[in-house]
């Protein structure tokens, strides 16, 4: 039943799959095209393509032409002139090698346009290796032009791509404009490597060692130059106009790495220091990077310039200066971000010039001066300054520090001018005080311990609320005259809470186990209701002249409603 079975469904397949397999009579046809039936070719021959006395070979007609051997050069004459419009041009990986032949290895003219030249070589040539300076849409493709007597490539207007350039005699790769330079590699030229007119895009080249310049623009505008490598060339990258982009690039080692115009969007990486930023740009850091002796790291001589430091480092050495620096002059729009700034001779950050600064997420360390040195409206945020010789953060007029971390520096921890706000930051084991506002500050939801003098310390008329204070070697809070002060918790200062001057209103704070004294107003027309005072050697030391709610004294635990002045509602409290 088995084998029976089997050879039913076998019979039924065979049924169904049947039919001739005999192919049809008659020799079996070609299906295919050759290579010259889909795109047909001309080879350069003396017969296809015949010269005249200026170059070997003419093309005057539009087509497909390739090499089959290489071109040598030919005494008065040139290589290839392209006069038709339309032309492809194979150079089927042969080379064109102008040793004793004059003028330039391939030209074009006004009328040979949409010409396409691929895959091959020319050399040696004593003019210029490519010349289509009268050519527009042009493409060049996956050529190497080597010592040449001009320019390698000079292009009117198209794409120039893959190409290698080396030893020019002029400009490697020069381009009109309304052209896209790309992937091109391009080294030893005495001018610059790359040059592109107006309305160009050169991205994703590397320029090495030549003379004038890695890249550049000399006329015109609206050029893109974007994540490109400039090396050892006299200027990395060089605009002498206006009107241009340059983003993403990856510029080192060159003579001057930077040469701009003013008036150019600039998108930096930088990734070597000392350098100086000379116009309006943003920077990013590559990596961390280190400074060198008696120079600063950054320097700034323009306005609207950030520096994102990227998550990196810039790391000072012995002697070293500044990591970052601005000149006195006023310049606006700065900002630093996103890293860290340490072991610097002098400052992390020196810009007492320019006012508005904007630090975010910058961590300054062991600095020889200063962590921060800012001046007018700065506004620091998210920021560190931990072991600097100095005074952590410094800022001047009317500036915010907010959510900063300010510990074991040599001088104050935070330090403000007048009219300044510090909030909902921490500040301890500083050599001096914690936190210092001038007059008409606010200083609101800090804490501060362990400083060498005050934890923090108020102008005139400032305003002190809601800090805490423990374990500072002088007072916990001290302040100016007509300052408010209210809803502080200080704890194990050498005194409390110190009034320097009249006219004071202090409100609602609590001071325990200060070695010295709880509240301590030397001064007259100040006001202290709804304080609370425990464990002070002397809780509150009041002078004559000012004004105060009853002290109640509560002792043992229980209800305080039968002490009497205990439900007053301006009453101070020992406890």
């Amino acid at each position: 039943m088995r084998y029976i079975w089997i050879a039913g469904v076998l019979g039924m397949n065979s049924g169904v799959l049947a039919g001739p397999i005999a192919p049809p009579p008659g020799p079996v046809g070609e299906s295919y095209k050759t290579l010259t039936e889909v795109e047909p070719r001309t080879a350069l021959s003396a017969t296809n393509t015949p010269g005249n006395a200026q170059f070997v070979y003419i093309i005057n007609q539009s087509g497909s032409y390739y090499l089959t051997e290489n071109l040598i050069g030919v005494a008065g004459k040139g290589g290839i002139w392209v006069l038709g419009a339309d032309v492809t041009l194979d150079l089927n990986g042969f080379t064109l090698d102008g040793t004793g032949g004059s003028g330039s290895g391939i030209q074009g003219d006004a009328d040979s346009d949409r010409l396409v030249i691929r895959n091959g070589h020319v050399s040696n040539w004593p003019l210029v290796g490519i010349m289509l300076e009268e050519t527009p849409d042009v493409v060049v493709e996956d050529v190497t032009v080597s010592s040449t007597g001009g320019m390698g490539i000079f292009a009117s207007s198209g794409v120039v791509t893959e190409c290698r350039v080396i030893n020019a005699g002029s400009d490697g790769i020069f381009v009109s404009g309304d052209s896209i330079v790309e992937n091109c590699r391009v080294t030893g030229c005495t001018g610059a490597g790359i040059v592109a007119w107006t309305d160009s895009i050169v991205r994703g080249c590397l320029s090495v060692g030549n003379t004038l310049a890695g890249i550049e623009t000399r006329s015109g505008s609206g050029n893109l130059f974007e994540s490109n490598t400039a090396l050892g060339n006299g200027a990395g990258l060089r605009a002498l106009t206006p009107g241009n982009t340059f983003r993403n690039n990856h510029v080192n080692g060159n003579a001057d790495n930077y040469d701009f115009a003013p008036g150019n969007n600039l998108e930096l990486l930088l990734s070597e220091i000392p350098e100086s930023i000379d116009w309006a740009a943003k920077v990013t850091l590559e990596g961390s990077l280190t400074g060198l002796t008696g120079q600063n790291g950054i320097d700034v001589t323009s306005g609207d310039v950030s520096i994102d430091l990227g998550g990196h480092s810039l790391i000072g050495v012995p002697g070293s200066n500044r990591a970052i620096e601005t000149p006195l002059g006023g310049l606006a729009g700065i900002s630093v971000t996103n890293g860290t700034i340490r072991d610097w001779g002098s400052s992390g950050i020196f810009a007492l010039g320019s006012p508005d600064m904007r630090i975010d997420g910058v961590a300054a360390l062991a600095n020889g001066g200063s962590g921060f040195r800012t001046g007018d409206r700065a506004k620091l945020t998210n920021c560190r300054a931990i072991g600097n010789s100095g005074t952590g953060i410094y800022a001047g007029r009317d500036a915010v520090v907010e959510n900063c971390e300010t510990l074991t520096n040599g001088l104050n921890g935070v330090t403000v001018s007048t009219g300044s706000v510090v909030r909902d930051s921490m500040s301890h084991d500083n050599g001096l005080r914690g936190i210092s506002a001038s007059a008409f500050g606010r200083i609101l939801r800090c804490l501060a311990e362990n400083n060498g003098t005050d934890g923090i310390l108020g102008g005139t008329q400032t305003t002190i609320r809601d800090c805490q204070t423990y374990s500072n070697s002088g007072a916990g809070i001290a302040f100016g005259p007509y300052s408010h002060v209210a809803d502080n918790l200080c704890r194990g200062d050498a005194d409390g809470i110190v009034a320097n001057g009249a006219g004071c209103r202090i409100e609602g704070n609590a001071v325990t186990g200060c070695s010295n004294t709880g509240y301590t107003v030397n001064f007259f027309d100040n006001l202290i209701i709804k304080n609370s005072a425990s464990g002070n050697t002397v809780n509150y030391s009041i002078n004559a002249g000012n004004n105060f709610g009853p002290i109640v004294t509560l002792t043992g635990a229980g209800s305080i409603s039968g002490i009497p002045d205990a439900d007053h509602p301006w009453a101070n409290f020992v406890h």
